[in-house]
């Protein structure tokens, strides 16, 4: 087995050992849905007390809501009083109908509830064999696969997929939740031994040598030790094995991660020269060297949805996936976007789009315009140099001296295609892989940072003009142009920027009124935002020219 090899298997012992005892250590309320859907164990181990505490905690909250969740609150109801297959699918139908429903009037929170609770009770419906059930569960699970972002969620929601595929009416959660457990723990061996999941995985499984059993047998601790004791928790613990010198007891109480390491001390030459990357890269990054930068926290995603939806009503669905990361980022626990690529026509309002999404997602970004650009400086330039610099997502977290910030790049299309001196595009290539991120070696410093936390978000005029290794790496988001249905909506938000960029009072500048807006569609009947703005901006000054002096 290869170096590499190697650190990834430890990196998922240690990924499964945190998920085991983070289960372990939820006593209070239930463990998320989506850990059920990745193998967790029920509250206690038990189904029953599992659903009887969710649906009390949650038939209140759905109440509230009003009308858009009521039904859904009675079925849940429902199924608190009477818990078995058929009440479950009924409340996980009436959960799905609920979502076709048009949210925009929903209360904040809702949305996201109404989801959760679709997935999770047909994944009760599922454990005790409700009819049609297991394509819901595995479709569920799929989608959850394709958004996961560490190593290990990946690999054990492709066995829930697979488990549900496999066995359509399972019917064990009532009898024993150890079989439940067991029958995850095998569909991950069986993939993983039929090349369904990467070799590594089994790998961290199969290999335990005897000196790890020894240190095993000695590893203190109340967590652990529960762990090891509990046999249903034997059961995930079979799956990866662990190392015990990774296990923290206690959480750290900033959350974050250190991104630049600590420096080695500069070393002098007989001539009185400084040597060493730290020579160049101490007055820079010396105050966070070796510290942990903190998170900026995520979003909630209907805040996100709708601060969107109200200013690009036209780009719902890419609103929906932006919207859609800040579901994934409560899970990581830090803001984060998909990387992602906004293509649309000259003038749709790409660059301040990309600003706005970063903007209501919690993220603080720096713009880079790609525009001309005919090297791989990006990158960073190296200690040898006289003009040497950090990477710029290096610059981004060091300016904002967080582990998480966004990279705005703008006009990737308009960048220089010689390969003389680098290549934006190639040299963007490795800062876009989570895995080659996490030790990336900055070429000034000559030190691997871990920039595992960045976002990236870049533009584009002409997707085919994007060169293909780079656009296989990103997620793209069609932005439309506007069409006059949208005109009220657009002109409300340009009115409001206006006001804030002059320091001026809603009393003194309120939005158009009915006969502005007839007269700006008169003129503009959709396309190009920024024309739309050149009028807005005409009628608002026209409003000073036309208004009585006394």
């Amino acid at each position: 087995m290869s170096n590499d090899t190697k650190g990834r298997v430890a990196r998922l012992r240690e990924l499964q050992t945190r998920f085991n005892i983070q289960c372990r250590r939820q006593v209070t309320g239930v463990v998320s849905t989506e850990n059920l859907y990745r193998g967790a164990p029920f509250r206690d181990y038990s189904i029953e007390r599992d659903l009887r505490l969710y649906c009390e905690q949650n038939v209140p909250l759905f109440e509230g809501y009003g009308v858009p969740l009521g039904l859904l609150a009675a079925r849940l109801r429902d199924f608190h009083d009477d818990p078995c297959h058929v009440t479950a699918f009924a409340a996980a139908t009436e959960a799905e109908r609920t979502l076709s429903l048009p949210t925009a009037d929903w209360p904040m929170g809702a949305l996201s509830a109404a989801r959760d609770a679709y997935h999770r009770l047909m994944f009760y419906a599922w454990c005790d064999g409700a009819p049609g059930a297991a394509w819901h569960v595995a479709k569920i699970a799929f989608d959850m696969e394709r958004m996961a972002t560490d190593e290990l969620a990946p690999a054990q929601l492709h066995a829930t997929v697979w488990e549900a595929l496999r066995t359509e009416t399972p019917s064990f959660a009532w009898a024993d939740e150890r079989m439940r457990l067991q029958s995850h723990a095998a569909a991950m061996v069986h993939l993983a031994e039929a090349g369904r999941l990467a070799f590594d995985v089994y790998e961290a499984r199969a290999t335990v040598t005897e000196e790890q059993r020894k240190r095993e047998k000695t590893v203190q601790g109340s967590v652990l030790r529960d762990l090891l004791d509990n046999p249903a928790g034997g059961v995930q613990m079979d799956i990866l094995q662990v190392l015990p010198e990774d296990i923290e007891d206690e959480e750290p109480q900033v959350r974050g991660r250190v991104v630049f390491p600590a420096l080695e001390p500069t070393t002098v030459t007989t001539e009185g020269r400084r040597t060493g990357s730290s020579a160049v890269a101490r007055g820079k990054v010396g105050h966070v060297a070796g510290k942990v930068l903190a998170y900026d926290p995520p979003a909630d995603p209907e805040v996100v949805f709708k601060a969107l939806q109200a200013e690009y009503p036209q780009a719902e669905a890419a609103n929906t996936a932006v919207a859609q990361d800040a579901v994934v980022s409560q899970q990581l626990g830090y803001a984060w976007l998909r990387p992602s690529l906004l293509d649309g026509a000259p003038g749709v309002g790409k660059t301040r789009y990309a600003r706005r999404a970063v903007e209501a997602s919690g993220l603080r970004y720096l713009l880079h315009s790609a525009a001309g650009a005919s090297d791989g400086q990006i990158a960073g330039t190296s200690a040898a140099w006289a003009s040497a610099r950090l990477s710029a997502p290096a610059q981004a977290l060091l300016q904002f001296e967080r582990a998480n910030a966004c990279l705005i790049i703008d006009e990737i299309d308009k960048a220089g295609t010689s390969s003389h001196n680098g290549r934006l595009d190639e040299a963007l290539l490795p800062f876009l892989e989570r895995e080659t991120s996490r030790r990336i070696v900055d070429p000034m410093l000559e030190v691997p940072l871990d920039l595992s936390c960045m976002t990236y978000l870049m533009t584009a005029n002409d997707l085919h003009r994007v060169a293909g290794p780079l656009r296989d790496r990103l997620r793209v988001l069609h932005i439309p142009r506007p069409k006059a249905e949208h005109l009220p909506a657009i002109a409300r938000t340009m009115v409001a920027d206006i006001r804030e960029e002059n320091g001026v009072d809603e009393r003194w500048l309120p939005d158009l009124d009915g006969d502005e807006l007839d007269l700006l569609a008169g003129q503009w009947t959709g396309g190009s935002m920024r024309r739309l703005r050149r009028l807005v901006e005409v009628l608002v000054m026209g409003r000073a020219a036309l208004a009585p002096r006394h």
